[in-house]
């Protein structure tokens, strides 16, 4: 529901809320925790950035990256949501290759996101007016941003998304 301080990004403008230090701080402490939690079960933590959540923009993100054990908390980056939240997919990509463990991969139209900035809306609009495209129709460069995983040998699992919907009564699967 609707809340006057609202975490749905409005396209180009920073959240009303963004956590405090000392709460960065605590999620990243309990992140580490979870992290090795998982680890004693072979398993591997792994953090993602989504648009109406406290990991929603490269700043949230970044502090997050940067407060955490890289052996106990990997990197799950929608770069979608990276991009709709500002971020530069080739530098987080290039920065941060080592941690990452399973890359969001979807496509973005620019022109889509740049018309919901310019009247303000959120980012309920831009899914809505299909700004994620398949990966081969958008205008985010996906392949020169994924080069620095492709370099490093990078052995690990993507999750391709697809947030469009179909019309109603299409096959869902005409979407793709």
């Amino acid at each position: 529901s609707s809340h006057p301080a609202r975490r749905d990004m409005v396209a180009g403008e920073p959240p009303i809320l963004p956590l405090e230090d000392n709460r960065i701080a605590r999620l990243a402490d309990t992140l580490n925790e979870i992290g090795d939690r998982c680890r004693s079960f072979g398993l591997t933590a792994a953090i993602q950035n989504r648009v109406g959540s406290y990991l929603e923009t490269p700043d949230e993100y970044t502090q997050i990256i940067t407060r955490t054990e890289p052996d106990l908390v990997s990197l799950a980056p929608d770069l979608g949501h990276w991009t709709y939240a500002g971020g530069d997919v080739e530098a987080l990509v290039a920065d941060h290759r080592a941690r990452i463990v399973y890359p969001r991969l979807k496509g973005f139209d620019h022109a889509v996101f740049e018309t919901i900035a310019a009247e303000r809306l959120g980012f309920r609009q831009f899914v809505q007016e299909d700004g994620f495209t398949p990966l081969d129709e958008g205008t985010l460069d996906l392949e020169a941003a994924l080069m620095p995983l492709e370099n490093a040998s990078y052995g690990g699992w993507v999750c391709v998304e697809l947030e469009p919907t179909a019309p109603a009564g299409e096959d869902p699967r005409a979407a793709t």
